[in-house]
Formats: structure tokens, C-alpha cells, sequence
């Protein structure tokens, strides 16, 4: 294999309101940044996962795309409620669920700037 997935780029309004909701929401940890003319990006990691999330600001002010433009960010959980609950308490707004779908619990949020996040417990 010469690539693999490593990354999510997810571009944001407020970088600092962005990197906070997701440390509280889901335990991320900021790792790395850029500062540059044009942008600056904070890179996220969760312990023990290699997996980042990246979040872009452009310094330009320039309109941001539709946040829903693409699917949704997944998270699978072990607790879903408690999932539910940090997101919410860090910012989020819930849009659908807790539902049961074929042997899995899920619930739908957005995060503060409209990203939608779906969050599943595999019963």
C-alpha cells in the first residue's frame, strides 16, 4: 500500500471555538498547528488513535462552503447517552435520535458551526 487514510479536514469560521468543542465533545488533543499569511489549522488527535481531524480557518473571511456539503463525521461509542450529553454540553445541537437501526443505537448532532456528527453504539 503507498497511502492510507490519516486524516479529516473540517474548514471552520472560529478555529479556538472549533479546537475547544471537540477536545470537550470527544476528547481530542490539539498536537500540531499552522500559523500562516493565509490560514492557520489546528491538528487533532484522540488518544490511542492515529487518526487526525483537521480544522482549517481561512484568514481572508472568505464565505464559508455548506457546512452539510459532505456526510457526516462518525464516532462510534460504547455509551452513546454520555456521547450525546459531552457534545451537547460543549456545544453541539442534537438533530435526530437516540434511534435504533438495525442493531445499532445513533444519534445525529451538529457541532457549533453546522458540521453534522453522527455518534453509533454497535448493541
Amino acid at each position: 500500500m503507498t497511502a492510507k487514510l490519516a486524516f479529516m479536514k473540517l474548514i471552520v469560521s472560529d478555529l479556538d471555538r472549533m479546537t475547544t468543542f471537540y477536545q470537550k465533545a470527544f476528547g481530542f488533543e490539539q498536537i500540531a498547528g499552522f500559523d500562516t499569511p493565509d490560514f492557520e489549522e489546528a491538528m487533532l488527535r484522540q488518544a490511542d488513535n492515529e487518526f487526525m481531524l483537521l480544522l482549517l480557518r481561512y484568514k481572508d473571511k472568505r464565505r464559508l462552503p455548506d457546512a452539510a456539503a459532505h456526510g457526516p463525521t462518525g464516532f462510534v461509542s460504547t455509551e452513546l447517552q454520555a456521547s450525546i450529553d459531552a457534545a451537547l454540553s460543549a456545544g453541539a445541537t442534537l438533530k435526530m435520535g437516540p434511534l435504533e437501526v438495525e442493531g445499532t443505537r445513533v444519534a445525529f448532532v451538529d457541532d457549533p458551526e453546522g458540521h453534522e456528527i453522527e455518534i453509533i453504539q454497535f448493541l
